[in-house]
C-alpha cells in the first residue's frame, strides 16, 4: 500500500496539474518513484524488501490476494516466534532447536516446511514474489 504522504503529494501534483493530459499518470509514476527510493534507502522492513524490492512489479501483479497468511509471511510478524520473543520464552524453532522460527526458516529451510511439496521450482525468499506475480497460467516453472 503507497505511503499516506506520498499518495498527498500525488494528489497535490494532480490538483497542479489539472487540465493536463494524463495528469494522473505522470504523478503516479512519480509517486512510484519517491516510493521506491524509499523503500531502497529504508533500513526498516528488510525482509519484506527482500522479498518485494520492485514495488512496481508488486503493485502491478496479475494475480493474487493478498491475505492474513501472506501478510504474516511477508512482514515476518505475528506468527513467528522470531518476532513473537518479545513476549514468548524463546524464538527458537520446536522442531529445530538450533535455528530461530523466522519466516524463511519456516517457510523454505524447517523440517516441516511445505515449500517443495507445493513447487517444481527452485523457490527462495529471493525469487518467490517473482514467481508469485508471474501469469498464473504461464508460470515460469
Amino acid at each position: 500500500m503507497t505511503p499516506i504522504k506520498i499518495l498527498l503529494e500525488e494528489d497535490c501534483a494532480c490538483y497542479g496539474l489539472r487540465g493536463t493530459m494524463g495528469a494522473r499518470k505522470i504523478a503516479r509514476v512519480d509517486s512510484m518513484r519517491k516510493w521506491q527510493q524509499d523503500w531502497d534507502s529504508s533500513s526498516k522492513g528488510r525482509w519484506t524488501y527482500r522479498l518485494i524490492s520492485n514495488l512496481q512489479s508488486w503493485e502491478h501483479r496479475k494475480q493474487g490476494e493478498v491475505n492474513f497468511f501472506l501478510t504474516q509471511f511477508l512482514s515476518g510478524h505475528e506468527c513467528f516466534r522470531k518476532y513473537l520473543h518479545r513476549v514468548a520464552e524463546s524464538p527458537l524453532c520446536p522442531a529445530c532447536p538450533n535455528c530461530e522460527e523466522t519466516p524463511g526458516h519456516v517457510i523454505f529451510r524447517a523440517e516441516r516446511s511445505w515449500i517443495s511439496t507445493v513447487s517444481t521450482c527452485s523457490i527462495n525468499p529471493d525469487n518467490i514474489v517473482q514467481e508469485m506475480c508471474e501469469d498464473e497460467i504461464r508460470g515460469t516453472c
